[in-house]
């Protein structure tokens, strides 16, 4: 096992994961673990004592499998050690996440030799991530987590509640997210983000690229869907609510288009389009070239160069909204507790402290 201070356990539950991920050849599977003291979020068994052990930059922390030597990848939106509002929201890159047993990690605290935190083995792209925004930033440019370097320059937009950690509110009347780094190709294309609208849209630009013969993601008249040039036709939608979140997606590759939406009323909904993608990296977020802009939060906006399967959509919305009920957490061990085995350290800390009677562990 590895050097290190303590260790946290902690379990997925199966019953969130729809199909066995990865499911189309990736090192990892991307999701993400909240745990937030002050809304009550995964605020359970030893987290408390692992946020307050960690070092002020968390450059000690690591996560590795239940061996506590294979090493899993990871990246940090947001970190506090202040009572009453300690936090900890942290990406990881699991290499094989079960449909039908939980899997275990461990995230370590007090490892030399750090930081470990790697967000490009989260969102790899060797993987098919072109880009990945959490959307996580106060204020400034947003990153991107591949290392592409398609960073988001902000114009306007503020910091609000999203459904991993924080999100990006637009105004509705001009802010938007402009990509300067171009990505002309049309290829096999995921694009996926977390969308809460405050007003039902005639059209709410999403995400486009503009010039001749571009596809482009927008809501518009309660749905969402695709603009396709070819005709100036909407296409797949799909119906949303405004004050609410859904998972929005569009999928596709030289065969097919589909859009999919993911809510806690309908689960995953599916629509093709009619049409094979013609997509490309969007020049503007949250708005377009004729001011068609959007109004409420947007969160963990992605595009893959892989088209995604539905399954793949689905746990990824699950994992995300369900966070609370998808991970269970163990007590903090210190690793005076290595010489235990898996199945026996697992019966020890969540069954908790044994009784003893004259002296006898029993």
């Amino acid at each position: 096992m590895i050097d290190g201070d303590a260790y946290l356990p902690v379990t997925t539950n199966p019953a969130y994961v729809t199909a066995t991920m990865p499911d189309d050849g990736s090192s990892v599977f991307p999701t993400a673990l909240v745990v937030d003291e002050a809304r009550g979020i995964n605020w359970e068994g030893g987290a408390a004592s692992f946020i307050d052990g960690l070092a002020s930059d968390y450059s000690d922390m690591q996560v590795t499998l239940a061996d506590g030597e294979t090493p899993v990848p990871f990246g940090v939106e947001e970190f506090s050690q202040t009572s009453g509002s300690r936090q900890l929201v942290v990406h990881l890159g699991i290499p094989s996440l079960s449909a039908s047993v939980g899997t275990e990690l461990l995230l370590w605290r007090g490892v030399g030799g750090g930081p470990y935190e790697s967000r490009s083995g989260v969102y790899s792209p060797d993987d098919g991530h072109l880009w990945y925004w959490p959307m996580n930033e106060a204020s400034g440019d947003l990153a991107d987590w591949t290392g592409n370097e398609y960073t988001g320059t902000r114009n306007g937009h503020v910091a609000a509640t999203g459904v991993i950690g924080v999100g990006q509110e637009f105004n509705g009347s001009g802010d938007c997210i402009e990509v300067a780094k171009r990505n002309d190709d049309n290829v096999a294309v995921t694009c996926g983000m977390w969308v809460y609208s405050t007003r039902w849209p005639d059209y709410e630009c999403l995400g486009r690229r503009h010039g001749t013969g571009r596809t482009a993601l927008y809501l518009r008249q309660h749905s969402f869907g695709i603009y396709y040039w070819t005709g100036n036709t909407f296409r797949g939608l799909i119906s949303v609510g405004i004050n609410q979140w859904h998972y929005c997606a569009v999928v596709g590759n030289d065969s097919y288009l589909r859009t999919y939406v993911w809510d806690t009323a309908n689960g995953l909904r599916q629509n093709d389009t009619g049409v094979p993608a013609l997509w490309c990296a969007p020049d503007m977020v949250g708005s377009d070239h004729w001011n068609q802009a959007f109004k409420g939060t947007l969160d963990g906006y992605s595009l893959q160069t892989v088209a995604r399967s539905a399954a793949w959509l689905q746990t990824t919305a699950q994992l995300e909204y369900y966070n609370d009920a998808f991970w269970s957490f163990g007590e903090e061990a210190d690793t005076a507790a290595k010489r235990y085995p898996a199945a026996r350290r697992a019966q020890i800390y969540r069954l908790g402290p044994r009784l003893v009677a004259g002296g006898i562990l029993i």
